[in-house]
């Protein structure tokens, strides 16, 4: 049912429990990823189930944020600490 940009972050936003300062933009995002203190661990996998939905209606979007998080998963891997994104259609 996700279909856009914005209920793609919101989506995100929610899952997360990002912390009210998140701006609901793509540089918000990447800023949140990069820190995740608010969700202390050993690592993350973040997982976007029903991708399709997305990929068939707003196929720039989904890629965006799958740039962003694959950005952030380098950042991490370079601190020594995992961060996962798995896609399920």
């Amino acid at each position: 049912g996700c279909e856009d940009k914005a209920g793609l972050l919101e989506r995100i936003a929610a899952a997360l429990a990002l912390p009210s300062w998140f701006g609901a933009n793509w540089d918000a995002l990447y800023d949140c990823l990069l820190d995740l203190s608010w969700r202390p661990g050993q690592g993350w996998v973040l997982i976007l189930e029903n991708a399709h939905d997305l990929r068939r209606a707003a196929p720039d979007a989904l890629d965006t944020a799958l740039a962003i998080m694959n950005d952030a998963a380098t950042a991490w891997q370079a601190r020594g600490v995992p961060l996962r994104v798995l896609v399920a259609a």
